[in-house]
């Protein structure tokens, strides 16, 4: 298409993101938000919303959110590089390097957690899980055991469902074959490789190091005083300039050492699951996407890439559990989808 239509088109999908980016801030009560829309590297949005910190100043492409749940395809890179460096297998037994709650389950393999296909119970909704985040001294090994002594969901790899209990156990193999702990995992292995600076473990940052946010009943809610209770599943804080460069090395790349993060799952009986390592590629309003979201306790967050529009979005807000892809049919330039009947299914 010649440029000044494209031009054209850009400046027209900016000014309409931006409305509703403004409508949805104004909506929910947030109290600060980001936006960033890119087209191939050219940038069509990138903004801020609301007030950063007591100056009153909108947040910037370098302000530092709590990303969730996002962090999980950092933490699915750290253990492709320890397998390629021939620290572990993704075809070993789990219980192979966490014996204590796993020996017992030969069937159960380390690319089952990667692809969410473990059976595993989530511990984010168990009782107990409260009690741990609050004790600062609380390990990953607490985590992992609370959501090993529940009954398995399914045989591994015969199904696909969500578990933050899968990337916490990652997160301690990744300890116990590296022998180092994870947050420096993540840094050698995958931050400091990448060449991006502006994405580090929250509790590493402090309360002061992150904008900070409210739950979803509009009060402010600290991240648990443990920071186990992030590695691995929901750990990392960056800014929206970091998360772009992901965004095109990552989710956009033809690279085989970054694609292969979001290539899809197929289960024992041939199903494709559109689920990768911490990506998930599936279609919205029609259009191919890959992406990923995020909440934690008063933030939520959402990077994808449009490889049919080169399109890059990153949203990131300060207020928890709120689902970004309202803002997406603005964001793609398509049609909100009608509402479904109150009767319906």
């Amino acid at each position: 298409r010649p440029d000044g239509e494209r031009t054209r088109d850009d400046r027209a999908l900016a000014e309409r993101a931006d409305a509703a980016a403004r409508a949805y801030v104004a909506e929910h009560a947030i109290p600060a938000a980001h936006v960033t829309i890119l087209r191939g590297e050219t940038v069509v949005l990138q903004r801020g919303y609301g007030a950063r910190d007591a100056s009153g100043r909108a947040p910037d492409a370098s302000s530092i959110f709590p990303v969730g749940s996002i962090s999980k395809q950092f933490t699915a890179a750290a253990i492709l590089s320890l397998a390629d460096a021939g620290k572990l297998r993704l075809d070993a037994p789990v219980g192979e390097y966490l014996p204590e709650w796993f020996a017992d389950e030969p069937a159960l393999r380390v690319s089952h957690l990667l692809t969410q296909t473990s059976g595993l119970a989530d511990f984010l909704w168990l009782d107990g899980y409260k009690q741990l985040g609050e004790d600062a001294t609380t390990t990953i090994a607490a985590y992992v055991a609370l959501g090993a002594a529940e009954p398995r969901r399914f045989p591994p790899g015969t199904r696909w469902a969500y578990s933050n209990t899968n990337y916490k156990a990652l997160a301690l193999i990744a300890e116990r074959v590296s022998g180092r702990p994870f947050t420096d995992v993540l840094v050698e292995r995958v931050l400091r490789p990448a060449g991006i600076e502006g994405i580090a473990p929250c509790h590493s940052l402090g309360a002061a190091g992150f904008v900070p946010g409210v739950a979803a009943d509009g009060t402010p809610r600290p991240l648990d005083a443990s920071a186990a209770a992030y590695a691995g599943d929901g750990g990392l804080c960056a800014n929206a300039a970091a998360l772009t460069q992901w965004v095109r090395r990552v989710l956009a790349s033809k690279d085989p050492e970054y694609s292969r993060l979001r290539h899809s799952t197929r289960l024992a009986d041939g199903t494709q699951v559109p689920y990768g390592y911490g990506i998930s590629s599936r279609k919205f309003l029609g259009r191919a996407m890959v992406w990923h979201g995020g909440n934690v306790d008063s933030h939520s967050s959402m990077i994808a890439y449009l490889p049919e529009e080169d399109l890059s979005l990153v949203i990131l807000t300060a207020r928890g559990y709120l689902w970004p892809t309202e803002l997406m049919p603005a964001l793609i330039g398509a049609a909100a989808p009608a509402p479904a009947s109150a009767t319906a299914a």
